[in-house]
């Protein structure tokens, strides 16, 4: 039994139907669109009213009628032998039922920033891999290093030569990020260049700032790292002085809390004493919500009361029940209380159970909706100086290849235009924008991400009416984005077409894969003749 929807367009509209078994259409301008089981699309024509009704015209791009034919008087039936699938377009206003996923492109939010685009390490030691082709081609805004993990070097284990040779490699990674577009930003972690990152300063017995009551060594290597930024050069404007790197957490800090409070106080004072245009950022801890909340605020208040304030607050968001939207909405209303308006920074996520495509462009569209000012990927397998991108390139016998997660980061970084309003829900949400750089006559994109397998989604795009009001005809392309470690492109599974477009276009896309993600594409019609 074929589910019936009835649909009455005005005159001379297109409708489509795709792999349906049964297809039932009235006379005159009632149309009757039917449907087994999950069938969707099959034929595109055009609506002429005629003196017996309804004539069929102009069936899109070679797809025709099946041999069955239609019939065209009250409400009969007729079989199609047609079983493409490539999508054709459908100008049917959406179901009562809500879509999933809501794109308002008549509803400017800001210009993209790419403020999700960012990494952690990434990059080769001297900075000049992976090349500007996987690398430019993401905007990205931040970078994190410290040179960590790089053989016999630690400043508190072998002194100034250790610590030179971590130097060396944020001063290259620097100079190498400040010739890419976008302005990025290198953020310098002193607790790597200290020797904590987890391999060289890692025990009870290693040397931690300040035992024994002596801070005489954590001073000269703040004292240090001041006379090489100057002397490298480095713009004020371009840099982030990271005082430590995940203090609540044993692995990075074998010191009591009240330790790291006495660390950051003298740290900032230092840093600004030496360096008034230094801007730093903290407290860096793994997590705030739900058990950290209380303890950022006792850190928080204590920075007040000492004169220490951060110019930049910056935390982790590394384990899956952390939602960046959440925490960033906490942040401020804390920051809020104590008449403080600072830029935010999450400048490790996606956790290491969740590398894969599908959460990663949940986590990235997340975090764009969180409003932080920058963020950057966390590492957890390509650590330190691996020039593939915490992941997202894949060594092969031809060099470095895009991975599935690779393709998430540079969709997000073709909306280089204006970001617009979405919404989503719980499982699956998305960013999209317009994209004035791209080529292939490509003018908007959404990305989608999930945290779980939702199945089909429907998703709702409005404001197309505006923004095609231009072009006769325009495409509508859904890309699913495989995670798989090596992509050469998305896979388009649809197409569609859609001429003097309603305000509403729905799409569905069958996500069968939770570890996939997916963008929709809107261009000008490349065989259009005009």
């Amino acid at each position: 039994m074929a589910f019936c929807e009835r649909w009455t367009p005005n005159v001379s509209s297109l409708y489509t139907v795709l792999k349906s078994d049964d297809l039932y259409e009235g006379s005159g301008t009632d149309i009757y669109i039917c449907w087994k089981k999950n069938s969707k699309v099959l034929m595109k024509k055009e609506l002429v009213d005629g003196a017996g009704g309804i004539d069929r015209r102009a069936f899109l791009r070679g797809i025709t009628a099946g041999a069955g034919g239609f019939t065209v008087a009250g409400c009969s039936t007729a079989e199609s032998n047609t079983t493409s699938e490539s999508v054709t377009t459908t100008d049917v206003t959406p179901a009562s039922e809500p879509a999933d996923v809501v794109v308002d492109f008549g509803a400017t939010r800001e210009s993209a920033t790419h403020n999700a685009n960012g990494f952690l390490y990434g990059l080769s030691y001297d900075g000049q891999d992976p090349s500007d082709k996987w690398l430019a081609a993401l905007q990205p805004g931040l970078f994190v290093g410290g040179g960590a993990r790089v053989e016999g070097g630690a400043w508190a284990l072998d002194g100034e030569t250790g610590y030179e040779k971590r130097w060396r490699m944020v001063e290259q990674q620097y100079e190498r990020i400040r010739t890419l577009p976008g302005d990025p930003e290198y953020v310098i972690r002193i607790s790597d260049l200290w020797g904590a990152d987890a391999v060289r300063v890692v025990d009870e017995d290693h040397p931690w700032p300040g035992d024994g009551g002596n801070w005489d060594q954590w001073d000269a290597l703040l004292e240090r790292i001041v006379s090489d930024v100057t002397d490298a050069g480095m713009e004020p404007n371009a840099i982030q002085f990271e005082i430590w790197n995940e203090p609540n957490y044993e692995l990075f800090w074998k010191r009591s809390q009240e330790r790291f409070r006495e660390l950051w106080r003298r740290g900032v004072r230092t840093l600004r004493d030496l360096y008034p245009r230094a801007r730093i950022v903290g407290p860096n801890y793994t997590h705030l919500l739900p058990d950290l909340r209380n303890r950022f605020e006792e850190w928080l208040e204590m920075t007040i009361d000492t004169g220490t304030v951060p110019d930049i607050v910056n935390w982790h968001d590394l384990q899956e029940w952390n939602d960046p939207v959440a925490d960033a909405t906490v942040v401020r209303e804390i920051l809020d209380e104590h008449d403080l308006d600072l830029p935010l920074e999450i400048n490790e996520y996606l956790p290491r159970s969740q590398l894969n495509a599908g959460y990663d462009a949940w986590d990235l569209v997340r975090i764009d909706k969180a409003d932080v000012q920058y963020a950057a990927l966390g590492v957890w397998t390509e650590c330190c100086s691996n020039p593939r991108l915490v992941g997202l390139l894949t060594p092969t016998d031809d060099g470095l290849r895009p991975s599935g997660r690779w393709w998430v980061h540079r969709r997000y970084a073709s909306m280089t235009g204006d970001l617009v309003e979405t919404s989503g829900t719980s499982r699956v949400d998305a960013v999209a924008g317009t994209c004035p750089t791209e080529p292939e006559s490509v003018t908007a994109r959404t990305l989608l991400g999930t945290n779980s397998r939702p199945e089909t989604v429907t998703v709702d795009l409005r404001g197309l009416g505006a923004r095609l009001a231009a072009e006769s005809r325009a495409e509508i392309a859904i890309e699913r984005i495989p995670d798989a470690p090596v992509v050469d492109e998305p896979e388009i599974i649809r197409q569609r077409t859609i001429t003097a477009p309603q305000d509403i276009q729905r799409v569905s896309i069958p996500w069968n894969d939770r570890l996939d993600a997916y963008a929709i594409s809107i261009g000008t019609d490349p065989d259009d003749d005009q």
